[in-house]
């Protein structure tokens, strides 16, 4: 079991975490989302923002920041509180908030009435839905007000000069053929028609107010709701060429011992009518039981696609859920090529039907000359040298999974002009590695690579790490080629391969050091022991064994540098040592406060590349040892010092001495990728291959025996990877009782089938 800290733990198998202060060391969020994609992102306080990610990219941004919350008012007393405590900062009794996969549920007392606020977004559609149940713990009874209410921003499309926002041609007013107060925006710049705003409680609601300054005064804080707090009605007042706001008053009247029920429908539709049903229904408790429970049972479904059971409770915890949820979340939340084609590669043994649909989304995004878009919103088109190879990765992880080979005959338009294959698509990005090189022969950095700040400012810069994303997507190229029946292409990739491998070797190895530099500009060299800054980058060295570009010779001298100059108390920081002056040769990076973020900070995505490298060389206690690192509430930096949510990876740590130890944001991170890849494909060794598996655990020294359940399409997998007790050495794999002459598994037809591997 997780151990506990001092603001919550772990409940229910670690599929939920208990925050039991409404003051943890950071806020604590949930993010929750529907398959159409409206995001919820929920504080343990119950705000937070909403929002409507549309194919285009275009991002409805609903709610922004914490402007969306519930207030209970005493009719009898007049006292007005928060039940999640913010924004109000309530002083309650037994506050409790549970962050689950599907939904977060917010408990409190105050003054002898409890508050069981529970927060969902069904499987399909744009709305949420609050369950808020009173129960009354006094001897009278009482009368408690249900107040939701929320700032709208409603924004997200282009608009003409001093023409923003929504305020000026919207108007909100209460329907009576919704049942609830209903926001009509009028931007006529919006892509999209459901920028449309409603808000309904059942009970119908006995009061409303659209208008902000009315409902909070000012300065328009919803820490003091004004209006609440004077004792007065809602007023019935709509909005009119105002901020957009929402907020509804329902009442429950609680005898003494009882409890009741109210019902609350937040989100976006494109008309009265689709708000009218929604609102119906929330009319009947039970039909929202019915949606709620249709919504754990879908996710927990997709979620136990992949199971994991092995001596280490928290990697099973992560890799079973929190991982898997992190990953749909950033899918939902980013449009960048190589954040969102690595999310969904992490996905592809879970869910490989969004795979499917997230690269042919992306592959919208590469130019017809094979460079891809760094992001599509906002619209960024700086040229990024690592760009092209991620699709490579994603696609071939997904058709190896899948065997869907007919995606590769699947037309996607390229983002400048012109349509082509996937297939073409992919050869383009290879194209584009291969013909822009610099005077070494390595492909050029362009603007700057996966480290988004170590942009050198020369033409001509050349980048070691790039080259090496060049090695694998050649190496999978040539994968793909040979599975098609293609073997001249096969050959000629791999021949790419062998002469991008001797020149990386001849021209980017640190004799002195004992491992690879990182960038050439300038008539410098970057990331190696003459180098003035930093001496040596963890990336390279790490994808020096993931491109296949390593020799034999000077593998166990990479493997050196990561143990003895690279590796610290909670991870791999991504530069050593770190740039300690501007510099504008080199970008943000010289900009940023040594040892934090990309200067010197560990990165988590970069020691999560560096896990995976571990595995493929059978290193599985290295690469445990280092995950354990930077997860969060790791041993040698605890929650409680470090900030992380305890049940989200984060994006980094600082190792700055006023810092020391400090959180990133959680969630939005691809280290939850290569997380699961080197639990998965590593340390269990059930790797993706064409037609099959290939298995090649890297098991821990300490562990004895783990399993893995998946579920491909029909044909389900239960793997017990255990070690020998006697008998023999190597690896030994028997299928339903029946030994294999190797390590490769093919598919098998539908059905369960029992794979035993001894180690």
């Amino acid at each position: 079991m997780f151990p506990r800290t001092k603001f919550g733990r772990f409940i229910d198998d670690n599929r939920a975490y208990r925050i039991t202060t409404p003051y943890p060391p950071r806020v604590m969020t949930n993010v929750l989302h529907s398959r159409e994609g409206y995001l919820g992102e929920f504080t343990h306080w119950g705000t937070g923002s909403a929002s409507v990610k549309f194919f285009s990219g275009e991002t409805n941004n609903i709610v922004v920041g914490d402007n969306k919350t519930l207030y209970c008012r005493d009719e009898g007393t007049s006292d007005v509180w928060c039940p999640g405590v913010y924004p109000m900062m309530s002083e309650v009794e037994k506050f409790a908030c549970e962050h689950h996969d599907t939904f977060t549920q917010i408990t409190s007392l105050r003054r002898g009435v409890e508050v069981v606020w529970r927060i969902f977004i069904p499987l399909h559609g744009y709305r949420e839905i609050w369950t808020v149940t009173v129960k009354n713990r006094t001897k009278r009874t009482r009368r408690i007000s249900l107040v939701p209410a929320a700032k709208l921003d409603l924004t997200g499309f282009k608009t003409i000069r001093f023409f923003g926002g929504q305020g000026h041609y919207s108007i909100c007013e209460w329907r009576e053929d919704v049942g609830g107060l209903y926001f009509k925006a009028g931007n006529p710049q919006a892509g999209y028609a459901r920028y449309n705003a409603f808000l309904a409680t059942a009970p119908v609601a006995k009061s409303y107010c659209g208008d902000m300054l009315h409902f909070l005064g000012a300065p328009l804080a919803m820490h003091h709701p004004h209006l609440l707090l004077g004792g007065a009605d809602l007023g019935n007042k709509v909005g009119f060429s105002s901020d957009p706001f929402v907020a509804v008053r329902c009442e429950l009247r609680v005898a003494s011992g009882r409890s009741a029920r109210a019902d609350i429908v937040f989100g976006v539709v494109e008309s009265p009518e689709e708000a009218a049903g929604l609102v119906r229904e929330i009319s009947a408790p039970e039909r929202v039981e019915t949606l709620f429970e249709e919504t754990r049972h879908a996710t927990r479904e997709r979620r136990d696609r992949l199971v994991i059971n092995t001596p280490d409770p928290k990697i099973d915890a992560f890799v079973n859920l929190w991982l898997k949820k992190g990953l749909e979340y950033c899918l939902r939340r980013k449009d960048a090529t190589r954040d969102n084609l690595q999310f969904a590669d992490g996905l592809t043994m879970s869910n490989p039907e969004v795979v499917r649909n997230e690269i042919l989304r992306v592959m919208r995004w590469q130019f017809a000359d094979g460079r891809t878009l760094r992001s599509w919103v906002p619209l960024d088109t700086t040229d990024y040298g690592d760009g092209p190879f991620w699709p490579v990765l994603t696609v071939c992880g997904y058709l190896k999974f899948t065997d869907d080979l007919a995606l590769l005959e699947t037309q996607v338009p390229y983002f400048d002009q012109g349509i082509g294959t996937v297939r073409e698509h992919l050869e383009r990005a290879i194209r584009s590695l291969d013909t822009r090189r610099g005077p070494r022969g390595l492909p050029l950095l362009r603007f700057a690579e996966w480290n988004d700040a170590f942009h050198l400012s020369d033409p001509q810069a050349e980048s070691v790490f790039c080259a090496m994303g060049f090695g694998f997507a050649l190496k999978e190229m040539a994968a793909l080629m040979r599975h098609i029946g293609e073997a001249a292409e096969a050959e000629k990739y791999q021949r790419m391969h062998a002469e991008l491998k001797r020149l990386v070797n001849e021209v980017a190895w640190d004799e002195e050091g004992g491992y690879y530099v990182t960038a050439f500009a300038f008539g410098e060299v970057f990331g190696g022991t003459k180098s003035a800054g930093s001496k040596i980058f963890v990336n390279t060295q790490s994808w020096s064994i993931l491109g296949d570009i390593v020799t034999p010779e000077r593998l166990p001298r990479v493997l050196k540098a990561f143990d003895e100059l690279i590796e610290m108390e909670f991870g791999c920081p991504v530069n050593i040592p770190p740039y300690n002056h501007w510099d504008p040769r080199l970008g943000r990076i010289s900009a940023q406060l040594p040892w934090t973020y990309e200067n010197g900070g560990v990165y988590c995505h970069a020691t999560a590349f560096k896990t995976a490298a571990d595995t493929l060389v059978g290193r599985g206690d290295a690469a445990l040892r280092c995950l354990h690192k930077i997860m969060p509430d790791a041993p040698g930096n605890p929650a409680e010092h470090s900030g992380a949510t305890p049940y989200a990876l984060t994006s980094s740590y600082n190792a700055h001495p006023l810092s020391w130890g400090k959180a990133g944001r959680p969630w939005l991170t691809g280290t939850q990728s290569w997380f699961m890849r080197t639990v998965v494909e590593g340390l269990l060794g059930v790797r993706r291959a064409y037609g099959g598996f290939e298995i090649a655990p890297a098991f821990p020294s300490n562990w004895q025996e783990a399993t893995l359940n998946l579920k491909r399409r029909d044909d389900v997998y239960q793997f017990r990877i255990h070690r020998r007790r006697s008998g023999g050495s190597g690896l030994r794999v028997a299928l339903n009782g029946k030994p294999l002459a190797g390590n490769f598994l093919p598919f098998q037809p539908p059905g369960t089938h029992e794979v035993v591997v001894e180690i």
